[in-house]
């Protein structure tokens, strides 16, 4: 969650920023809804999977502790671990926590203009 709850997240336009702390709870695979969480910008509900989402930004994320999955289209996913740095731009993606332990990690967001679609 941000803070708690997690309850909405919104994203910057092309040229701002945002930044932010985000918590997901032990076990919390397959609870996320995109659409009620991302209040703009986002492109949710792809691939028919709720959690499955994207948007115009290049995102910078830092696991702080736990670990998640991130889960890209086709079912790819990767496991992230404290740490760990993921940066991605525009692919869409799902968020899940298997693990028996919560995820905390920190995101800046950049606003960009189209899909730009990578992953490092």
């Amino acid at each position: 969650s941000i803070g708690g709850p997690l309850e909405s997240i919104k994203l910057p336009g092309p040229g701002g920023t945002a930044c932010g702390i985000v918590r997901f709870p032990a076990n919390s695979a397959g609870r996320l809804n995109a659409k009620e969480l991302l209040t703009d910008s986002a492109e949710a509900h792809e691939a028919g999977d709720a959690a499955m989402h994207s948007h115009d930004t290049i995102d910078y994320e830092i696991i702080l502790s736990g670990k998640i999955d991130i889960v890209l289209q086709g079912d790819q996913r990767r496991t992230l671990k404290a740490g760990d740095i993921l940066v991605m731009g525009g692919l869409p993606h799902a968020w899940e926590n298997i693990y028996d332990e919560d995820c905390t990690y920190v995101f800046v967001t950049l606003g960009a203009t189209g899909k730009t679609s990578w992953i490092k």
